[in-house]
């Protein structure tokens, strides 16, 4: 049904707009939470077993092995997905504001210093190579 010009109505029928939902929230990682912490401490923890504080000169290779290793854990955990890591290692230079044990690594409290490590995981497109031909044909 048309609206007459300067009826103020639309032409759209309000009625059958659905009803906004909300977003779906289940979980869709292939690694569990549980197995994502166990994965980073063990990281952080063989990175860092042999430290005793912190040490400027080193935090690029500690960042560097840590992400190396989640990497090397999670890809034996899952093929199908691709996955980005981050750490950042933190310096106290005052006592530590106390944090959630899922921000960051917990074995580093007497060391004077954090590590914080970020795991983004993407399914992996499985039809990649069907979607390369039809563009080259096109």
């Amino acid at each position: 049904m048309a609206s007459e010009p300067g009826s103020g109505t639309s032409n759209l029928d309000t009625a059958s707009k659905p009803e906004p939902t909300a977003p779906d929230t289940s979980p869709t990682s292939p690694i569990s939470p549980a197995r994502l912490e166990e994965i980073v401490t063990e990281a952080c923890t063989t990175t860092l077993q042999f430290s005793d504080s912190y040490q400027h000169a080193q935090v690029g290779k500690w960042n560097t092995s840590i992400i190396q290793s989640a990497l090397s854990l999670l890809i034996g955990d899952s093929t199908s997905h691709k996955f980005i890591v981050t750490s950042t290692i933190i310096q106290h230079t005052t006592p530590p504001a106390p944090f959630s044990p899922k921000v960051g690594w917990r074995g580093s409290e007497k060391k004077g210093f954090d590590v914080i490590v970020t795991v983004f995981g993407s399914l992996l497109f499985e039809e990649l190579d069907e979607v390369e031909n039809v563009l080259i044909s096109e």
